[in-house]
This record gives structure tokens, sequence and C-alpha cells, in this order.
């Protein structure tokens, strides 16, 4: 998200809120709590197999999140040093899960249910045609 992008999205919806930028698992977010958290490809959460690191985030994300709040995480299928490689452990941790999907511009020409069934084929052929998307509630 860029503050651009925050811009244009704050024009078309003027009744919500929007947020742009850098954050570490100790900063101190305002008193708000947010209904929607997105995070794509940051690091080193991304570039990391350490469940340490990814505790430390997830952690941070689920406290910033609303009593109803939702955190999607996306990564690319191909990154095994990522939360890929840690999911196992930390989905007994914390209320996430992974949804499978196309990479978008394959996703925005497909309603999701075909989106979800075409990135089974893709993890096996072309893996960094799937994106992980991690669905993390409070």
């Amino acid at each position: 998200m860029s503050r651009d992008a925050v811009a244009h999205a704050s024009k078309l919806w003027p009744g919500c809120r929007f947020v742009a930028g850098a954050i570490r698992p100790d900063t101190q977010l305002t008193m708000t709590r947010y209904d929607l958290i997105v995070c794509q490809e940051f690091y080193p959460f991304t570039r990391t197999a350490s469940v340490d690191e990814h505790e430390k985030w997830l952690t941070f994300v689920a406290t910033n999140l609303s009593e109803d709040g939702i955190a999607m995480i996306a990564v690319t299928a191909a990154n095994y040093e990522s939360i890929n490689a840690t999911f196992g452990e930390l989905r007994q941790k914390f209320n996430v899960r992974c949804i499978r999907i196309a990479v978008p511009k394959l996703s925005r020409l497909l309603p999701l249910w075909l989106s979800r069934a075409a990135s089974i084929p893709l993890r096996v052929i072309r893996p960094s045609g799937v994106r992980n998307v991690y669905v993390l509630r409070r």
C-alpha cells in the first residue's frame, strides 16, 4: 500500500480511515484497533523461516485488530523462507488459516472458487503462480 493509494481510497470511501506506514513488532500504534490489516511481502517476515519472528509479527497484528477484525498476509507459494515454512506450528497458536489463490493477474479474471481451484495444479507446475493468503482473526 502506498500513500497515493491511501489518498485515493480515502476519496472513494470518506467514511473509512486508511493508514500506510512502516512498523515493527514493537511499534506502539494509536489506541485505534483496525478492522482490516493487509500485509504483502514485508520484511523480515517474508524472508525468514523463524517461527519466533513470525510469532512476534502475528502477535502484533492480532493485538491491533478490532474485535471482529481480519488480517490478510499474502506471500508467494514459492517462498519457503516465510510463514509458508512455519504455518503448521503457527496455526496451533493463532487463529490463522491459509487460502491458496492464483496470482492476482489470473485471479482478477476468475471467480474466487475458480482461482482457488486453479491454484492446485499451479502449486506443482509453477509455485510462483500461486499466492498463499494467510487470514488471521483476533
